[in-house]
């Protein structure tokens, strides 16, 4: 079976020898014709590197933000600009683009030229100040309702240096359309949210996932730190079918899906805001029953980042992420826990579909070996093609874990693999 994409383009690359690694891109694809995309540059050697940089608030680690275009389907890109925040996601409100990201607060720009040239970084704060630590800032920003909706996840007080999605509450953004997005008060914050546990606090259903066996803790991943339930990477979804369980028909409600850190690969987490009288946005799990919420949703490629859109055309949510087969692996077939771990299972991408969220549909393998695996998509609709980013670690180089290359391709019709 041949890949969706068999030939990706190499938008940005490393040097082997340079300890800088990318990681987290974002994609848009304009009405033009032209596409943008962004990554984040990390390691020891950002450091040295020319043009805007920062540190992350919660690890001091350096990184930058690196932007790009392309005037001809992706086969040639220009480098247009480097920023001092990471994680960043692009999207448009007609011809205003923005790039929304953190480096401890909320950072976003503004370009109204295409991506040509950019404002200069604001941090968003909410009325009364925010001393918080944001963390795995969102792959996505949803535009329904005449609004714009965005989930990121910020530290609560219980993190040491390094972040856990233990310890990571939700909080909603919600903008109106047409607004100046780069200003604080153009956006309206949610209550923070609960950790995953607390959410969990008084439930039925367990934070243990079943057919997996949990790997035991050691020194440098001790058990409450590394298997305390927890999410990241957060998807806001619009539910429009009326005949959906889920389905609000007020419009006051947003469904978050989570990617969620275990070593199973095909389930993720779910969440919902609603809006309470008076307009404040309150975080839980939605309810299947009068007595049940749910914890695991299937959702393939579930553990690991993933991304994730509507199609208004196809009445469906088309999603890329990482190929699991090793949910059922013993621990004693392999030396350590590598047998479990998310690095032990085929870094091949995979496009589905659902009406729903829950049922998907295979529609082929997107790309990635074993060898030389993609990780880390992202993806946008350009008419009847998808247009899909990766990061992919150098073949010439493959002693390295860490992903060198930012790449680049298109699903031409996308919508015919549908069946």
């Amino acid at each position: 079976m041949a890949p969706l994409i068999q030939e990706p383009v190499t938008i940005d690359r490393i040097a082997p020898a340079d300890r800088v690694y990318l990681s987290h891109p974002s994609i848009l694809a304009l009405p033009g014709g032209r596409i943008l995309a962004s990554v984040d540059a990390q390691g020891p050697d950002v450091r040295a590197l020319p043009g805007q940089k920062c540190r992350f608030a919660d690890t001091n680690h350096w990184m930058q933000g690196r932007l790009f275009a392309s005037q001809d389907e992706g086969k040639t890109w220009t480098q247009k600009l480097e920023y001092p925040f990471g994680h960043a996601c692009l999207f448009r409100d007609g011809n205003q683009l923005y790039l929304l990201g953190h480096r401890g607060p909320l950072v976003i720009i503004r370009s109204s030229d295409g991506g040509e040239t950019w404002s200069k970084p604001v941090e968003l704060i909410p009325k009364g100040g925010d001393n918080a630590v944001y963390s795995h800032s969102p792959c996505s920003v949803l535009h329904a309702n005449g609004r714009f909706e965005v989930v990121m996840l910020r530290t609560t007080g219980d993190y040491q240096r390094r972040v856990t999605p233990h310890t990571l509450v939700p909080i909603l953004l919600r903008a109106p359309e047409g607004f100046n997005l780069t200003v604080s008060k153009s956006w309206t914050w949610s209550e923070p949210g609960p950790t995953l546990s607390q959410a969990l606090s008084g439930t039925s259903p367990t934070p243990e996932l079943p057919l997996f066996e949990k790997p035991a803790p050691t020194p440098t991943t001790p058990d409450a730190a590394n298997h305390a339930p927890g999410w990241m990477h957060p998807h806001a979804v619009a539910i429009t079918n009326p005949r959906h369980a889920w389905h609000d028909a007020s419009g006051h409600t947003t469904h978050v899906l989570f990617a969620a850190p275990s070593p199973r690969g095909n389930a993720a987490i779910a969440c919902r805001f609603t809006e309470q009288a008076g307009g404040t946005l309150r975080a839980d799990l939605p309810p299947t029953s009068a007595t049940g919420r749910p914890l695991w949703i299937p959702l393939p490629g579930g553990n690991r980042p993933f991304h994730l859109l509507a199609d208004g055309e196809s009445q469906q949510h088309w999603l890329v992420s990482t190929q699991h087969r090793g949910s059922l692996l013993r621990t004693d077939t392999a030396p350590g826990q590598r047998a479990i771990t998310w690095s032990a299972h085929p870094h091949l991408l995979e496009l589905n579909f659902s009406s729903n969220l829950v049922d998907w549909t295979s529609a082929g393998w997107v790309g990635g070996t074993p060898s030389d695996p993609l990780t880390e998509p992202a993806i946008d609709i350009r008419g009847k093609d998808l247009c899909v980013v990766a990061c992919a670690r150098d073949a010439d180089d493959p002693a390295t874990r860490h992903a060198k290359r930012l790449v680049f391709g298109i699903i031409r019709n996308f919508r015919s693999l549908m069946y």
